[in-house]
């Protein structure tokens, strides 16, 4: 099983848009808790802080398994997360708007992602064990190296709805990357 650079960054952008744990005070609070705990591969808070509107596609993006079709069955996208390393530090977070429930955040930079190459390699055993598949040292160092050569910066510049449902401020449009 092998990701495209293209699928590893929707993922990773996939996940930027909807992370966090708590209700933010403010717009640019929930931004800023989406990269914060981006790095820790909360799906379920990436669910949970996404406005109703946009769940079912937050859940679709979220369907690596089930975008890969057959080629990856057995294939646990909490583990891929977590064994990517994302560096947010470069991204300036700015609110532009905020009337009533409904407002806006500016995020621009470069989000930093790499990934753990031991994690990756157990992950990918696992996968291949549970297909019944060998998962020799050759083909696990392979299938690592080319997940491991997507590490990049990925160059970020979007302006992020976010509206108040039930009272906490929610992401309410996925991050798309700009070139």
């Amino acid at each position: 099983m092998s990701l495209s650079p293209a699928r590893a960054l929707l993922l990773v952008v996939t996940i930027a848009a909807g992370c966090a744990s708590g209700a933010a005070s403010d717009p640019a609070g929930v931004v800023r808790q989406a990269f914060t705990l981006l790095d820790q591969g909360n799906i379920d808070g990436v669910i949970g802080l996404t406005c109703d509107a946009q769940k079912a596609a937050i859940r679709q993006q979220f369907d690596l398994a089930g975008s890969l079709g057959g080629r990856a069955a057995g294939l646990d996208v909490n583990q891929i997360i977590q064994a990517m390393n994302i560096d947010a530090s470069q991204l300036g977070i700015t609110q532009t708007s905020a009337s009533g429930d409904k407002g806006t955040v500016q995020v621009v930079g470069q989000l930093k992602i790499s990934f753990d190459g031991p994690r990756l390699r157990d992950v990918f055993k696992k996968m291949a064990e549970q297909r019944g598949q060998p998962a020799d040292d050759a083909m696990l160092d392979g299938l690592v190296s080319t997940v491991s050569a997507m590490s990049q910066s990925v160059p970020i510049n979007q302006t992020v709805d976010v509206v108040r449902e039930g009272g906490a401020w929610k992401l309410c449009s996925p991050l798309t990357l700009t070139n």
